[in-house]
């Protein structure tokens, strides 16, 4: 702490602005006290001048006094000012944060949607691929069946193949049976 020879602290009142004036006011007084002569009564204009001074400086170190409550209701404001600032640059990162967090939740359901997408896809391009399965199973079931159709129209020919084979042989057996009657016949006749 910095003190002067009369053991005031200079630092305090060296910035304080109402010092300067008190001091300035006091320097003035002292030089009036020395021009006013002695044994003589003052007259009634200095002592006026005198008196108005005396208020004047009380008016004005009562408004250096005013000034100086409104240079710290200033500086509160500017306190509190520089908090709600301070506050608001708070609340803009936490909406930043959020605004991020909402990106990244956009960018996951974009991802989400787009594999959805793929899924989809893959889901269509097998039911289409289960499709021409089914339908070339079909086209085989109904080659499968005209085979059989045409097996059965086999085995029904053959069937009368073997049936006209079978009236053939019989007719041959007929004619074996007839020539042999024949022969029979004319042996008898050879004999007698």
């Amino acid at each position: 702490m910095f003190c002067s020879n009369d053991g005031k602290d200079t630092l305090k009142s060296y910035t304080n602005p109402i010092f300067f004036f008190e001091l300035w006011c006091s320097q003035i007084q002292k030089e009036v006290e020395k021009k006013r002569p002695t044994g003589k009564k003052l007259r009634v204009c200095d002592a006026l001048t005198l008196h108005i001074s005396s208020h004047f400086c009380t008016a004005v170190t009562h408004m250096l006094h005013i000034s100086s409550h409104f240079c710290t209701a200033v500086t509160h404001v500017l306190h509190i000012s520089s908090h709600f600032c301070t506050a608001v640059t708070h609340v803009l990162h936490i909406s930043s944060h959020f605004c991020t967090a909402v990106t990244h939740v956009l960018y996951i359901s974009s991802h989400f949607c787009t594999a959805v997408t793929h899924v989809l896809h893959i889901s269509s391009h097998f039911c289409t691929a289960v499709t021409h399965v089914l339908h070339i199973s079909s086209h085989f079931c109904t080659a499968v069946t005209h085979v059989l159709h045409v097996s059965s129209h086999f085995c029904t020919a053959v069937t009368h193949v073997l049936h006209i084979s079978s009236h053939f042989c019989t007719a041959v057996t007929h004619m074996l049976h007839i020539s042999c009657c024949e022969l029979l016949f004319h042996c008898c006749d050879v004999m007698l």
